[in-house]
């Protein structure tokens, strides 16, 4: 016969034998102790600067950087550095050039930034003059109240005008840009044409230079603003009239060198166009053009019209004008 052997247990073996059933993280367990735990808070902490700024802040949009500057004064300091927006602002228009795509335009009634996508309001025309807009940064005017204004992120650092200075009352300014030192300018020049002044964003404050004697003849330099911006520097446009100032002989262009803070004068534009009987149907307007500072001449006859475009080559002392294309007959149609 077979024998059986059986086995039993009592009611409190069962709860014991359920409970290590029921928790096996009692028999096995993992700990971390203090000192591992800050050895890891401190390996993070102490990323290289260069790897925080160069492989992660500088492939963020801009309104993630600005959100990011209220996460610790520390992020504050970084993303507000002048190095590292001058830098961001290189990376975004390299890697999406579209969203640099636009120019700041005024008419009669507003301040527009247009691009070929959409038309945003900036502020009214009536209230504010447009000085300038260098990367991405525009320089509006507000009687003796200027600005630097940043429509992307909402921010703008505000100052006035030096008190000291006998100022015309539609001021000829200009606006610029000091790339070596990271340096934005404003230049404003004074009644007489003798001096001006120029604000530094740097160092928040004005500083006066002289302008050579006879570079800007009175009441032949333009008396309003935008001027017209190449790699910059401000330029402006005088016109040199004939001696009972029934023609325009030529057109005489004035630089301001936003590195130098020297006024510059380059050679006339002068053509049979500009002394012809004529002349009085002629538009012109100094523009950029890839960089390089360009005329453009209107001929206006009737409902057809000529347009000559012309760019200034070689250096100030010794550069020329240049043809660079005749379009023709572009034809007009105005609308009652």
């Amino acid at each position: 016969m077979e024998k059986v052997v059986s086995f039993s247990m009592d009611g409190n073996t069962m709860k014991r034998k359920k409970k290590m059933v029921a928790e096996p993280s009692e028999k096995i367990s993992f700990s971390i102790d203090e000192n591992t735990m800050k050895g890891r808070k401190k390996t993070v902490a102490e990323l290289p600067e260069e790897i925080i700024c160069d492989k992660i802040l500088m492939r963020l949009p801009i309104k993630y950087v600005v959100r990011f500057k209220t996460v610790s004064k520390y992020w504050q300091s970084l993303l507000s550095a002048p190095k590292f927006v001058k830098q961001h602002l290189i990376r975004s228009a390299t890697q999406n050039p579209n969203g640099h795509d636009y120019t700041i335009a005024k008419t009669y009634y507003t301040i527009y930034m247009l691009s070929r996508y959409k038309e945003t309001y900036l502020l009214p025309a009536s209230n504010y003059q447009l000085i300038g807009s260098i990367n991405d940064l525009v320089c509006p005017g507000n009687g003796r109240k200027l600005a630097l204004w940043n429509p992307a992120i909402h921010q703008y650092k505000e100052f006035t005008l030096p008190p000291s200075r006998d100022y015309i009352f539609c001021y000829i300014m200009g606006f610029g840009y000091d790339a070596a030192n990271d340096n934005y300018k404003v230049v404003v020049l004074s009644a007489d044409l003798s001096s001006a002044s120029v604000y530094e964003s740097r160092s928040d404050s004005w500083i006066d230079i002289i302008v050579p004697h006879n570079m800007l003849y009175k009441n032949a330099l333009e008396k309003w603003t935008p001027t017209t911006i190449v790699k910059d520097c401000p330029y402006w446009t005088c016109s040199r009239l004939s001696s009972d100032e029934m023609f325009l002989l030529s057109l005489g262009v004035v630089k301001f060198d936003a590195t130098s803070d020297k006024f510059k004068l380059l050679p006339d534009f002068r053509s049979n166009i500009l002394v012809s009987p004529e002349n009085y149907d002629l538009i012109y307007k100094f523009v950029d053009m890839t960089d390089h500072l360009a005329l453009v001449v209107l001929h206006q006859s009737s409902a057809d019209c000529m347009v000559d475009i012309y760019s200034f080559e070689g250096d100030e002392g010794c550069g020329a004008w240049i043809k660079m294309h005749n379009m023709g007959c572009v034809h007009f149609f105005l609308n009652n």
